[in-house]
């Protein structure tokens, strides 16, 4: 009787010892999925940090040609409008005597 409940004991206890050890070997499998989620993830943050930066970088510089091309338009309204008032002025009635 304690020869079978020697065996059983130790029967228990390699059980325990796979089982802790597949259970190890799992944690660890886990562990190195996350660390490598966790760097993909990390290189795709500094991707898009980069990509924003370039982007920002392409706004500003449409900013300052658009407020450049706006004092350009806005340069030619005056002339266009200074032109038309001097085309009036030489064809007035008063300007004809």
């Amino acid at each position: 009787m304690l020869l079978v409940n020697f065996q059983a004991l130790s029967q228990s206890q390699q059980l325990h010892k796979r089982v802790s050890a597949i259970g190890v070997r799992q944690e660890e499998s886990l562990l190195e999925e996350s660390a490598s989620r966790e760097a993909e993830l990390l290189g795709n943050i500094s991707d898009l940090e980069a990509e924003l930066r370039n982007t920002r970088h392409s706004l500003d510089q449409f900013r300052v040609e658009s407020e450049r091309a706006n004092a350009l338009v806005a340069d030619l309204a005056n002339q266009v409008n200074e032109f038309k008032i001097g085309v009036k002025i030489t064809h007035s009635p008063s300007s004809c005597k």
